[in-house]
């Protein structure tokens, strides 16, 4: 069957530059090929709801009225990848920012405000020249795609996207789903907003079939308190990453 607008798949991929620099990949053996593993990361493939911008849209949309075992490539323009490049997206910093916290920019320093990622490009006098634009934003990109298989479990479909919302480790999260009262229940360590749980449950009973009605706890795993990410205080301010 085509995979089509809400379908989940699975998906094993590669991004690279028109220039041949690998940004992206879901391989670790490819990763190290390049010389762009990084050990922190998890190189797996992804579970993916379509349509649903949990991917760069480009590559969202080229899933749709594939098959499962497809391979191919495709060019994603900028629009359709990390953006054009903004001159609004270049800002002058006053020093005194970096100063407060304790940061001694130089240039090509990668910072961190709010979790708003830019790069020095120069310094004059008391001001930092930042640019905010994403790296890899004007760019072409091309991306080499095995689409492995579609997930059709209720279950495997919940985990799936609740893992792309919430960015929560599997560990954090217990699905249980009655297929026979088109039920699931979802227990969670901490409260979510109440707007954001009616929202999201409503998107989960359209996208899922066989689901009328999605109900959300709270019980937090014994050992855990304490523990649990997504909880913790940001100080305001750039974060230096020497990248």
């Amino acid at each position: 069957m085509a995979i089509k607008e809400n379908s989940f798949v699975e998906v094993s991929y590669t991004g690279k530059t028109k220039e041949g620099l690998v940004f992206d990949t879901s391989s670790a053996d490819i990763a190290k090929a390049a010389k762009v593993f990084n050990p922190k990361q998890k190189y797996e493939p992804a579970r993916v709801c379509v349509g649903q911008g949990q991917i760069l849209p480009g590559l969202d949309e080229s899933l749709v009225d594939r098959k499962a075992g497809e391979k191919y490539t495709i060019e994603i323009s900028p629009e359709k990848g990390f953006g054009k490049r903004d001159v609004k997206n270049v800002e002058l910093v006053p020093m005194s920012t970096f100063n407060e916290h304790k940061v001694k920019p130089f240039t090509g320093l990668q910072v961190d405000f709010d979790g708003k990622i830019g790069v020095v490009m120069k310094i004059s006098g008391g001001r930092v020249m930042v640019n905010f634009n994403h790296p890899l934003s004007g760019k072409d990109l091309i991306y080499d795609v095995e689409i492995l298989r579609e997930i059709t479990d209720s279950k495997e479909q919940l985990e799936s996207f609740l893992g792309n919302v919430l960015q929560l480790k599997p560990e954090f999260v217990k699905v249980s789903v009655d297929s026979a009262a088109k039920k699931a229940n979802i227990e969670m360590p901490f409260q979510l907003p109440e707007q954001f749980v009616d929202a999201l449950s409503e998107k989960l009973g359209i996208i899922i079939d066989g689901l009328d009605t999605v109900e959300f706890s709270v019980k937090v795993p014994e050992g855990m308190e304490g523990k649990i990410p997504g909880h913790h205080h940001h100080e305001h301010g750039p974060n230096c990453n020497h990248g």
